[in-house]
């Protein structure tokens, strides 16, 4: 016997279908050539959707240390606890969706899908954030509401877009003016850009106080003396 495909052997009795290969000797069995087949086709299938899996990991790690830091506002000092935490919850929000769009998307059938945290709701978290500490404070009490906020919104949201995805209702953003959308990106756009800045730098944008705190010291020339 020739070439018997190794995930095969376990078989007891043999199997009498055998097709001629072209030299004239007996190829393997038909069965043990199909699973032989469907075992090399699920190989070829995970080595072509392997770069989409290493540009995705690269890419959130990239993004999660940004991101993260930006959840809360820049002002918010003293922070009750590190601001590491923001990076924790951004992986954890993008570890989910992988996991929900691999096992129930419809596109991982045929394509290589990604999971990722929508960075666009960072103006209405950071907003959010922002309520809740004027009217609580900055203590830890403060803090905790602010999480239970974005996680009943976040709730309420994923309920909406699972409700708009059983009535096939996507079609209804045809009805809205291409420039409204594009105004809606753009201006969340020159939040992050803002929101950038202020993590980077440490100091919340104003613009005198910005470019004296945060440019001034770093690309500016002193002052020069009275």
């Amino acid at each position: 016997e020739g070439g018997v495909c190794p995930s095969t052997k376990k078989h007891k009795a043999p199997i009498l279908s055998v097709s001629a290969a072209a030299d004239g000797s007996s190829a393997l069995p038909t069965k043990r050539r199909g699973h032989c087949a469907a075992a090399a086709a699920r190989t070829r299938s995970a080595c072509a959707r392997a770069p989409a899996g290493i540009i995705g990991v690269l890419l959130n790690m990239m993004l999660c240390v940004p991101f993260g830091l930006a959840f809360f506002p820049a002002s918010w000092e003293p922070f009750p606890v590190a601001r590491t935490v923001g990076v924790s919850m951004f992986l954890v929000s993008t570890a989910t969706a992988q996991l929900v769009m691999a096992a129930s998307s419809r596109f991982a059938v045929d394509s290589a899908v990604m999971g990722m945290m929508m960075v666009e709701n960072l103006p209405f978290m950071i907003s959010q954030a922002s309520e809740v500490r004027r009217r609580m404070g900055d203590g830890a009490d403060a803090l905790a509401t602010t999480i239970a906020a974005w996680a009943v919104g976040t709730a309420f949201v994923g309920a909406a877009f699972a409700a708009l995805g059983r009535l096939r209702a996507g079609r209804v953003v045809n009805f809205f003016p291409n420039y409204v959308l594009a105004g809606c990106i753009g201006g969340i756009g020159v939040f992050v850009v803002k929101t950038g800045l202020e993590v980077s730098t440490g100091a919340a944008f104003d613009a005198v106080a910005y470019v004296e705190k945060a440019l001034r010291p770093h690309w500016l020339p002193p002052p020069p003396p009275p």
